[in-house]
């Protein structure tokens, strides 16, 4: 067996120093993790740099946050896709930028302690970006946001959003959770936690105004998602894909819009939203209630009334827009079914399940054409009865 001489060992141990600083260097971002106080810090770290009061993370790695800021917001570098970051006891109030980007990126997060977001958009995930909110999260986390959506787009479509522990607010002048801008919802998917959403101009859960639902899932956890002009849960438009099953516990209320119709409770929004494909399935526990609209007043050749949306189907109709088309429905769940449809002007109210009121021509008054509602249309036929 051949042995260093003393003259190698020279040659070789800074080679090995270097090294083993290295991966020293390569594992504090790793499973060690690193420590970013938001308070504090003040010069580039191990794994993220800062520049202009935002902190960039570089690599991927295990990273705690912690702090309380109202100039610094946090940014997961683009195309880093195994970044899992835990947020403790964290407050970010930058209300002019995204609080937590995580745009082009894929990014578990793990909650501990009470944590709040609040920004532009206060917890951006566009599409093409990917959040988990992990199971083994044990804190809560509060996401208000100016602009977008409180988790998901800031001016569009939002990313791939995945909850399953946590107790989630989210509030935003989009939608909830899910769609920016008139952006559609993305993909979002919640498998437990405590989540409650509500969306301004979008839904509480999905797109935001005008926006498709895009893809939901709620399969667990308990969720309570409120619009103020759109569907509860489902689109600013139409309601895209929505499934509810598993032991999930769901109240819904489609929002209260006196201008372009009352949004479902699950389905579509209001201005006429098609209801999309609903399932309701499994054990789940569902109550949806659609928005209701009683306003009427006069718009350019003569009266004008608004609909109510449906509790689970599509959005009430109004000024110029009919009720929304009730496309792919089936409810089979064990559990609860709580739905109702909300009321509108001269008897305009939305199907329980079914179409939302729309508006019908009723001939002349006075020599002025005059519109009246017609309420929704009850499909009671896509539910089967479970005995229980």
């Amino acid at each position: 067996m051949k042995f260093f001489t003393r003259a190698k060992l020279l040659v070789v141990l800074p080679v090995l120093i270097v090294g083993l600083a290295a991966l020293a260097m390569y594992f504090s971002a790793g499973a060690a993790g690193v420590r970013i106080d938001l308070r504090t810090v003040d010069d580039d770290g191990s794994g993220y740099t800062l520049a202009n009061n935002i902190v960039t993370i570089t690599r991927n790695g295990h990273y705690t946050i912690t702090g309380t800021t109202n100039i610094r917001s946090v940014v997961v570098q683009p195309g880093l896709v195994d970044v899992n970051i835990t947020l403790s006891g964290v407050k970010i109030d930058v209300r002019s930028k995204f609080a937590f980007d995580i745009a082009d990126a894929e990014v578990n997060l793990t909650l501990v302690g009470d944590n709040t977001l609040i920004g532009y958009t206060s917890l951006h995930v566009p599409n093409g970006a990917t959040l988990v909110i992990t199971k083994g999260s044990t804190g809560s986390l509060t996401a208000i946001s100016g602009y977008g959506a409180g988790i998901g787009g800031g001016r569009g479509t939002g990313g791939n959003i995945t909850i399953q522990g946590g107790t989630i607010t989210a509030t935003g002048y989009a939608a909830g959770i899910g769609g920016g801008g008139r952006g559609a919802g993305g993909n979002i998917t919640i498998q437990g936690g405590t989540v409650s959403a509500t969306g301004r101009f979008g839904a509480g859960i999905g797109g935001s105004s005008e926006g498709s639902g895009g893809n939901i899932a709620i399969m667990g956890g308990a969720v309570t998602a409120t619009s103020g002009s759109n569907a509860g849960i489902g689109g600013g438009g139409s309601g895209g894909k929505i499934t509810i099953g598993g032991n999930a516990d769901v109240t819904a209320t489609g929002g209260n819009d006196n201008s372009n119709g009352g949004g479902a409770g699950i389905g579509g929004g209001g201005r006429g939203g098609a209801s999309g494909s609903i399932t309701i399935t499994g054990n789940a526990n569902v109550t949806a209630t659609g928005g209701s609209s009683s306003r009427t007043y006069n718009i350019f050749d003569g009266p004008v009334a608004v609909a109510g949306g449906a509790g689970v189907g599509s959005g009430g109709g109004g000024d110029r827009y009919a009720a929304g088309a009730f496309e792919n429905v089936v409810i089979n769940n064990t559990g609860r079914r709580d739905f109702k449809g909300g009321t509108g002007a001269y008897g305009g109210n939305g199907a329980d399940v079914g179409t939302g009121g729309g508006e019908r021509d009723i001939g002349t008054v006075n020599g002025v054409r005059a519109v009246g509602m017609r309420p929704g249309v009850q499909r009671h036929d896509v539910m089967t009865i479970v005995s229980r």
